[in-house]
């Protein structure tokens, strides 16, 4: 990190900090789609974080998560998130669309999360069934047991659960042996860049899809932009799929114009 990165990041961390809540600060929602791949019907939409920054411009959610991790500020970021879904969908009667929403292992590391999250989501009055909750895969298993058990509440309560990143943390499979989900995310980095890494990659993407299929989950792969890609994903019999090819991140108001077309 040059000077120049060092102050930038030094001035957005201070930004976060003078401003009295995480909306206020900048941040926004999109809406990503989530495609079946046997009939390319939209069948979930993702909600991600954007930052367009008043001096700036648009900060890459690395970038800002970065931030957010070192201010410690994870868990208010994340409730931040959750009440601004809650917030869109409750205005759309009817609504019957499934969102997924990513939430760090630091917040399901809070003693009782699970309980406030059941509050917010009844203050909403939003249907459990129709929200997962995407947690991010870590290597730190600190509150390993604490992380799983609340997980594995808000399951029970009809929340379903998705494991994002699969495979880049090294706890990965002993995950699967006690936490209930409902799906895998697969990210793009799993996908084949050239003829020399094809066949090893299709080889564990295929033990991947063979091992969630036995467990009676779905998989979902992110960051499909090409034909072959999506060929690639249909072949190995992957259920879900995300990426530039299908849709960008669309804005609230685009995603509701969406909505009434249809």
């Amino acid at each position: 990190m040059n000077e120049n990165q060092y102050n930038k990041h030094l001035e957005l961390k201070k930004n976060i900090l003078k401003s009295k809540n995480i909306k206020e600060a900048g941040f926004t929602l999109v809406y990503q789609p989530k495609i079946n791949l046997e009939n390319k019907h939209v069948i979930s939409w993702e909600v991600l974080s954007r930052w367009e920054h008043k001096k700036y411009g648009f900060i890459s959610p690395i970038e800002f998560i970065k931030i957010i991790k070192e201010l410690e500020m994870e868990y208010q970021f994340d409730i931040y998130v959750l009440e601004e879904v809650y917030e869109d969908i409750s205005t759309i009667n009817g609504d019957s669309n499934t969102y997924s929403i990513n939430i760090s292992t630091n917040t399901l590391k809070i003693k009782n999360i699970d309980k406030e999250i059941i509050d917010i989501t009844k203050r909403y009055n939003i249907n459990p069934k129709n929200i997962t909750f995407e947690v991010v895969e870590t290597s730190d298993i600190e509150s390993y047991d604490l992380i799983t058990d609340t997980i594995n509440n808000l399951n029970n309560i009809g929340f379903s659960i998705s494991i994002d990143d699969f495979g880049t943390g090294y706890s990965s499979y002993y995950r699967l042996c006690n936490m209930k989900f409902n799906e895998i995310k697969i990210p793009k980095e799993f996908l084949p860049t050239d003829t020399t890494d094809k066949e090893r990659k299709i080889k564990v993407l295929k033990s991947i899809v063979d091992m969630a299929k036995s467990l009676e989950c779905k998989v979902v792969i992110e960051g499909i932009e090409t034909i072959e890609n999506h060929k690639l994903a249909k072949m190995l019999e992957i259920d879900y799929a995300q990426g530039f090819l299908y849709s960008h991140p669309i804005s609230f108001e685009e995603y509701l114009n969406l909505m009434a077309n249809e």
